[in-house]
């Protein structure tokens, strides 16, 4: 190859020359793009298999873990089978072993799909869960056996009444109370203000999970969250601002 490119060099023009050399590194060029893009396409394929292989695992590993909660879940409904949002549900147990015994009572609220879970029960027995609202309940035995048991609770009301939610806003520190306070909440899309005594109120609100976002100023805004349990007509809530 050293003895062609003296040859060439001594004996060709320099233009000849530096075009064969360009044509030269474009066919080297061209030659290896054709021999090596085969030999990294197929090892970009073989690794991205073997990531999603590994990616596969792991995530099955992850739907076997969640497939051994241990588990009471159910759902809520009126006789009409109509979603209960906020019923209140409580799940209690009571073991003995011996000179040893436990128990716990657990109390959550369904959401707008009447759906509720008990997660992370670790003993097999017999569990008592009861659904409420207002003064209407029903109570079931449940025999549980260390895997999720799905149950269906209906309950013999038709409706359910809305809530007259009412408010006062006041200085932490003081106690006075604001007027003018900007109360807003998120999941119904209700707005009102406050009047000299602090007071405001929202009628006709939904069970479920309330969120108002309450603003004045010179005090800094604060999220307030709480739930109105299916079957409540009336509830009082009082809200503190600070100063900023």
């Amino acid at each position: 190859m050293v003895m062609v490119f003296g040859f060439l060099k001594r004996d060709v023009s320099p233009i000849k020359f530096t075009l064969f050399i360009a044509l030269l590194i474009v066919i080297l060029c061209l030659g290896s793009y054709f021999v090596l893009t085969p030999i990294i396409k197929n090892w970009y394929i073989s690794s991205e298999m073997e990531a999603k292989k590994s990616l596969k695992e792991e995530l099955s590993g992850l739907v076997a873990k969640s497939n051994d909660t241990n588990s009471i879940e159910g759902y809520v409904y009126t006789k009409t089978r109509k979603p209960i949002y906020g019923a209140d549900v409580k799940l209690s147990f009571e073991w003995k072993e011996g000179k040893r015994s436990g128990g716990f009572s657990k109390s959550i609220y369904t959401d707008e799909n009447g759906y509720f879970v008990f997660s992370g029960l670790s003993r097999p027995g017999e569990y008592t869960l009861t659904a409420s609202v207002g003064n209407v309940s029903i109570t079931k035995k449940i025999n549980f056996e260390k895997k999720t048991k799905t149950v269906e609770i209906y309950l013999p009301i038709t409706d359910i009444p809305n809530c007259f939610l009412e408010f006062y806003v006041k200085d932490k520190n003081s106690g006075r109370p604001l007027e003018d306070v900007e109360v807003y909440e998120k999941n119904r899309d209700l707005y009102t203000k406050t009047n000299e005594n602090g007071y405001g109120y929202f009628k006709d609100m939904t069970p479920g999970r309330v969120e108002l976002l309450v603003s004045a100023e010179g005090y800094e805004t604060q999220n307030v969250i709480f739930y109105i349990p299916a079957g409540t007509t009336k509830l009082k809530q009082t809200i503190t601002l600070s100063k900023i």
